[in-house]
């Protein structure tokens, strides 16, 4: 089946990215292929909400795992959401910018 009627969600979780790849048959959702990272990113929050160096590591190498998957689909069949940690962190925009660099 073409790539194009294949699409994937990752969910960056305060506890762990969930990564779902699928694809459309007969009116229907079918999963292909799932993957889970157990990242604790909400763990690396300091006092000054920025987070830590060595969690953002951690995640950044999850999504590295989960990039073969990701770049053999067209860029608007990925859709990726974050979590409330992502939103509150104060650093967040350096960890977002590593991410987009490696999807």
């Amino acid at each position: 089946m073409p790539d194009s009627e294949r699409y994937a969600a990752l969910d960056l979780g305060s506890n762990s990215f969930h990564l779902l790849l699928a694809e459309f048959r007969d009116q229907r959702m079918v999963r292909l292929h799932t993957d889970r990272a157990m990242v604790r990113l909400a763990e690396g929050l300091d006092a000054e909400r920025n987070l830590d160096p060595t969690i953002a590591e951690r995640a950044l190498s999850a999504l590295h795992r989960f990039r073969p998957v990701l770049t053999k689909l067209p860029a608007d069949h990925i859709r990726v959401v974050g979590t409330n940690t992502l939103r509150a962190a104060a650093n967040a925009d350096g960890f977002l910018e590593a991410a987009e660099r490696i999807l």
